[in-house]
């Protein structure tokens, strides 16, 4: 599946300059945090409030790449994330599956109110 163009060009589009450093599509590559949360942003079209009512609270958040603290902050203040008891986001970690599933049952439950 990974390997069919008209797949590689759809997430192309959706993972288009994730990174500074991605020079790549990498399909097969695994996702930090940060970069689901840029992908659910994308694809949601998902604003950052920047009016400061609702700032990202992550105690590490000096750590998340400044080419994608729009879209964490965006997805957390639209509740489609949340980070670690310890108050952490962890934005380099490898997303699992189960964080994963979250952010998309989120993502849903999100687009249906909006419904």
């Amino acid at each position: 599946l990974t390997q069919d163009p008209a797949y590689k060009a759809e997430g192309a589009t959706v993972v288009s300059s994730l990174d500074e450093a991605l020079k790549h599509f990498g399909p097969d590559d695994q996702l930090t945090r940060e970069q689901m949360a840029v992908m659910t942003a994308r694809i949601a079209e998902l604003q950052e409030d920047t009016s400061g009512g609702n700032p990202v609270p992550f105690t590490d958040k000096d750590r998340i790449s400044s080419w994608a603290l729009s879209a964490v902050t965006s997805v957390f203040q639209n509740g489609v994330i949340s980070g670690y008891p310890d108050g952490t986001f962890r934005p380099l970690a490898k997303i699992t599956r189960a964080e994963a599933c979250h952010m998309i049952v989120n993502l849903i439950n999100l687009q249906q109110e909006a419904a």
